[in-house]
């Protein structure tokens, strides 16, 4: 007679067959052996009770993830004692899973309430794992960029580094900077809506370190560093409509590395490298209407490769290079009063950052600290307070940010491996 497969119930054995009992039964009849079975209750793999779905970048997964332990005939095994572990398995976008990743078992089963992506992207997994057990891979699923998330667009045709931007009519121009080591002139426009960018008619003064600013509908490239030369002032203005560049007063101080304010109906030059090589608290206003420059009450801090922002007609400077290492400064300055004020330092020190304004808050994007950062933090005027937020998913130093529709696109910059890398990634906030 064939050997008798281990079942989860009693079975008498005849010299005729096996009859099957009710489970739990034992009886006991003249003649006959009989075998007891007990019941197999050893756990040995994992499973998903409740699969991810309907995922958020940067937001906690709903509901949250649920792992049980189970025994080969599929049962929860609720008295084991340990932990589980998840991780990413397939990771279209590079993203990186945060939160808890290990729990305790509670009766059987692992949840994991507060687990988030970065990347958006189609296909994802999940694998758990356990000691001694079966891992499991969860059913695929997408993860979408509704807030505080990035996403990859295209990239910057003529990959370079310390240019500047400026939004024109609903299109994000790039205006000079260094490109495969050399100053360049070109200028290209980025469309959201295509996704596409087209080259425009080029800066007539091939720079890098310069800034860039829009007042009037006219974007202003203003100083920066010609090829082999000091820092210049030199200031040439846009005009969108007709696709050419004109020369305007230049000015007073010439510097690079500076930052551009546009408030009260003036552009504001604040700071920079000045062409003894050292940085300067210089604070000159451009008024177009006269074509014409004014000096201004300096910066407290002198600083070059900072930030620059406007909120509410205040124009907020912070970071940039300090005497020994990157700086965490933050200083406003009021046009209306001609004041500086201290304000709350950046949490992270950083020189080389991108910064902009969107919602009535500032975003300072990456930059230098230790190394090339990806940090992106931003700050709250009215409570002057600082709050992390969503990692920039490309670390870049000396990148540029512009605002299109309320999103930051961050743009161009260096990576520790890439000089050059083009790369233009979008922030909803």
């Amino acid at each position: 007679m064939a050997a008798i497969p281990r079942p989860t119930t009693r079975f008498r054995r005849f010299a005729s067959g096996i009859i099957r009992l009710a489970a739990g039964a034992a009886i006991a009849v003249p003649g006959c052996e009989m075998s007891v079975l007990r019941p197999n209750r050893t756990a040995t793999r994992l499973a998903f009770a409740v699969q991810p779905a309907n995922v958020s970048a940067n937001h906690p997964i709903t509901p949250a993830i649920e792992v049980t332990v189970l025994d080969d005939g599929g049962s929860t095994v609720p008295d084991l004692v340990g932990s589980v572990t998840v991780s990413l398995g397939a990771n279209p976008a590079d993203g990186k899973l945060s939160g808890s990743l290990t729990r305790a078992l509670s009766s059987g089963r692992a949840t994991f309430p507060d687990l988030t992506i970065d990347g958006d992207g189609s296909g994802y997994t999940l694998v758990a794992s356990a000691s001694g057990l079966f891992p499991a891979t969860s059913s695929a699923f997408s993860v979408t960029c509704i807030t505080n998330c990035w996403t990859a667009k295209a990239p910057m045709p003529t990959r370079r580094t310390f240019f500047g931007v400026g939004v024109v009519n609903g299109m994000l121009y790039a205006v000079g900077g260094l490109a495969s080591g050399t100053r360049a002139a070109t200028v290209e426009a980025y469309h959201a809506g295509t996704n596409s960018w087209i080259a425009r008619a080029p800066l007539p003064t091939p720079r890098s370190g310069l800034a860039v600013a829009v007042l009037n509908g006219v974007l202003y490239a203003v100083g920066g560093r010609p090829s082999g030369a000091d820092a210049t002032g030199i200031v040439e203005a846009y005009d969108a409509t007709t696709n050419t560049w004109a020369t305007k007063a230049a000015m007073p101080t010439a510097r690079s590395e500076l930052g551009l304010g546009v408030t009260h109906g003036r552009l504001y030059a604040i700071g920079g490298i000045a062409q003894n090589f050292r940085d300067t608290a210089v604070v000159e206003a451009y008024d177009p209407g006269s074509d014409s420059w004014a000096a201004m009450t300096p910066m407290p801090t002198a600083r070059s490769s900072f930030g620059t922002a406007v909120v509410n007609d205040v124009i907020y400077v912070f970071g940039g290079e300090g005497l020994i290492s990157p700086s965490s400064a933050m200083e406003a300055y009021d046009p209306g009063s001609n004041a500086w004020t201290t304000k709350a330092s950046m949490p992270t020190p950083r020189s080389g950052l991108g910064a902009a304004s969107a919602g009535g808050f500032i975003y300072a994007v990456g930059g230098r600290s230790i190394g090339i950062s990806s940090a992106v933090e931003r700050y709250d005027p009215v409570s002057n307070t600082w709050a992390a937020r969503a990692p920039l998913p490309t670390a870049r130093v000396l990148l540029s940010i512009g605002i299109l529709d309320g999103i930051l696109y961050a743009i161009g910059g260096s990576t520790a491996t890439v000089p050059f890398p083009g790369t233009n990634e979008a922030y909803q906030p």
